[in-house]
């Protein structure tokens, strides 16, 4: 689903979105996050912090399905999102002011990106 390439050049796999191993992730810095879902590529490079939401519903049998994943990264009090709706195959682009990205509300498990370079996005 994702790659992670460190400050430092090192290099990192991620899971798929049942698990994403988000929380798994080496605690260094994070040049670049490169997404790869829905025949789509997105690249965040050279932001403060990186982040992502996975939105679940559960079925009538009890199950739970994925219906949105949310790419976020941070560049001073501004939150750069790439949403993709998985039901109806639409993405999603939005700014959101830091605190207030996921329904209003702040999401946790931010991921310590670099200062001070230029911020790139590729879709």
């Amino acid at each position: 689903m994702y790659s992670l390439v460190f400050d430092s050049g090192e290099c990192w796999q991620g899971g798929e979105p049942e698990h994403s191993k988000w929380n798994e992730i080496p605690d260094k810095p994070i040049k670049k996050i490169e997404y790869k879902i829905c025949n789509r590529e997105v690249i965040f490079e050279n932001y403060e912090s990186y982040n992502h939401v996975v939105e679940r519903i559960h079925t009538f049998d009890g199950r739970e399905k994925i219906i949105k994943i949310y790419i976020m990264a941070k560049k001073g009090l501004n939150v750069y999102m790439f949403i993709f709706d998985l039901f109806t195959q639409e993405i999603i682009t939005e700014i959101k002011e830091f605190g207030k990205e996921y329904n209003g509300g702040a999401t946790s498990g931010w991921r310590d990106g670099i200062k001070g370079s230029e911020p790139k996005f590729y879709s």
